[in-house]
């Protein structure tokens, strides 16, 4: 089954974590599985949307081990409200999501790509993804 908040997500990246997976193989596998489902009610549910979003994002997720990961899936929650125009969870500005030194998913020569075309939800994290975040 699919994880359907961002909280499941958080727990198979920790578990995966704990089992010796490697992160960067982890983290994507279960992001993408959220964003299909996700994606998918959100285009069945029209006006009822907005109530899907609220309850992928409420719940805070468990620390997977990766500050990274972390501050993506409080970013993630921060970007998915703000899309759908609702409050943005307290938990998701928890000063432990958020960097204190930038990082970037790519190379050096990417980076002012990345810096340019990170949405603000990881931009002020100092999180610098792109684009295709989410």
């Amino acid at each position: 089954m699919q994880p359907q908040t961002i909280n499941e997500v958080s727990n198979r990246i920790a578990m995966d974590v704990t089992n010796g997976k490697d992160i960067w193989g982890s983290m994507p596998y279960h992001v993408n599985d959220f964003r299909h489902w996700l994606l998918s009610l959100i285009s069945e549910a029209g006006k009822d949307a907005d109530s899907v979003v609220s309850m992928a994002v409420k719940d805070a997720p468990v620390k997977t081990g990766t500050p990274v990961t972390d501050v993506y899936l409080a970013g993630l929650a921060e970007y998915l409200s703000q899309n759908h125009n609702l409050v943005v969870p307290s938990w998701a500005n928890d000063p432990q999501n958020f960097l204190k030194e930038p990082y970037y998913t790519g190379s050096k020569r990417l980076q002012d790509l990345l810096t340019a075309t990170t949405p603000s939800a990881w931009r002020r994290r100092l999180l610098f993804c792109g684009e295709s975040s989410f």
